[in-house]
C-alpha cells in the first residue's frame, strides 16, 4: 500500500474511531481498488504500461481480448515455452515416501492475470518435472490443476469471489520420452475449457487472478493377476472362495479351471489343474 492509501486508512479510523459496518465497507471498497492498481503492468497487445484492469476495460474490447486469446492458444500450442525467461517459485509436497508428489507453481506479476500467457511461460518447467518424475518412478499416472480465483458483481453492488479448480483428466506416461509439447498441450486445453464452462455457468464471472497451479504424479502400477496373495480374514473365513495358490502368472486360468473341475479335497492347490493347463473345451 502506497502513502495515498495508508493516509486514507488513518483518515476513516478518525472518521469512524468505535467501527462500524460504514468503516467495514469503505475499508473493503479501499481493498478492491488497490487489489486493482498494478503499476507496471505491461499490456501484452500493445507493449505499454498501464493500471491493468482499467487498460483493459477503456482500451482492448473484450471481443478483441476474445480474438487475442483464441491467437494465443494456437500460438501457444505451437511454440510453448517461457519465451521471457520468467522465473517461477514453485514447491513439492510428498507422501507415500516419494511415490505420490503434488508440484506447485506460483505465477508472478507478469503472467497472474492471463491463464494462457501463464500456461506457456510455465510448460518447460511442468514437462521438466514430469520428466524427472518418470525417470524415478519408472512409469507415472499425473493430472494437472489450476486455481484461480474469480469475482463478479452482485445486484446490490457487492463483490462475489469464487475460487474454482481446473483440471485436466488423468495421463498416464510410460517412459520419459513420451513428455513433450503435446501431451502437455492436452491438458491446458481441458483446462481452457472447464475455464470456458465455468464462466458460461456463472454469470458476469471474470478471472481476479491465478492463485497457484499444481501437478500430481504418483507411481504407476497396472493392476493385473500375478502369483498368490492371501485373502483378507474375513473372506477366507468364509469359506465361500477358493484361492489357488499358484507361484506363476496364470491366475485366470487356474481359477476357470477350478470352476469347470471342482475338486472335493484342497481345492485350493494348483496341482489339481495342471492336467488341464492346455486343455480346449
Amino acid at each position: 500500500m502506497d502513502q495515498r492509501g495508508e493516509d486514507f486508512v488513518n483518515f476513516l479510523k478518525r472518521r469512524y474511531p468505535f467501527g462500524n459496518e460504514k468503516l467495514k465497507n469503505e475499508l473493503q471498497n479501499l481493498k478492491q481498488k488497490l487489489d486493482g492498481e498494478i503499476v507496471g503492468f505491461t499490456c501484452s497487445v500493445c507493449k505499454r504500461k498501464y493500471n491493468m484492469q482499467r487498460h483493459m476495460k477503456n482500451i482492448h474490447s473484450s471481443e478483441e481480448m476474445n480474438t487475442l486469446h483464441s491467437q494465443n492458444r494456437t500460438e501457444n500450442a505451437q511454440t510453448g515455452g517461457n519465451v521471457a525467461g520468467i522465473m517461477h517459485k514453485s514447491s513439492d509436497e510428498i507422501a507415500l515416501d516419494g511415490l505420490a508428489n503434488k508440484h506447485y507453481i506460483f505465477p508472478v506479476v507478469d503472467d497472474k492475470y492471463d491463464i494462457f500467457v501463464f500456461l506457456a511461460n510455465i510448460k518447460d518447467e511442468i514437462k521438466e518435472h514430469l520428466k524427472q518424475r518418470c525417470s524415478e518412478m519408472k512409469q507415472i499416472k499425473y493430472y494437472m490443476n489450476l486455481q484461480t480465483e474469480m469475482r463478479r458483481q452482485t445486484a446490490s453492488g457487492e463483490e462475489d469471489t469464487s475460487k474454482p479448480h481446473l483440471r485436466s483428466k488423468m495421463e498416464i506416461l510410460l517412459s520419459p520420452d513420451e513428455v513433450d509439447d503435446h501431451s502437455i498441450n492436452i491438458g491446458f486445453q481441458k483446462i481452457f475449457a472447464a475455464f470456458d464452462e465455468y464462466v458460461k455457468r456463472g454469470s458476469s464471472w471474470t478471472l481476479k487472478k491465478i492463485i497457484q497451479f499444481e501437478v500430481f504424479t504418483a507411481k504407476y502400477v497396472p493392476i493385473g493377476g500375478r502369483g498368490h496373495f492371501e485373502l483378507p480374514p474375513a473372506l477366507k473365513n468364509s469359506l465361500s472362495i477358493i484361492n489357488i495358490k499358484n507361484s506363476d502368472d496364470k491366475c485366470f486360468l487356474w481359477s476357470v479351471s477350478a470352476s469347470l473341475y471342482p475338486k472335493a479335497d484342497n481345492p485350493n492347490r494348483v496341482i489339481h489343474y495342471l492336467p488341464y493347463e492346455n486343455q480346449r473345451t
